[in-house]
């Protein structure tokens, strides 16, 4: 049960990771165009 949550830990880090890199990138793009 313990790995299962390291898991979903480590997708949720990623998954934060991939959003905050995402809003990063359209508000440079808003700001580049």
């Amino acid at each position: 049960m313990k790995h299962l949550c390291g898991i979903f830990h480590v997708n949720s880090l990623f998954l934060n990771n991939l959003a905050h890199f995402m809003l990063h990138g359209i508000v440079f793009i808003d700001h580049t165009f």
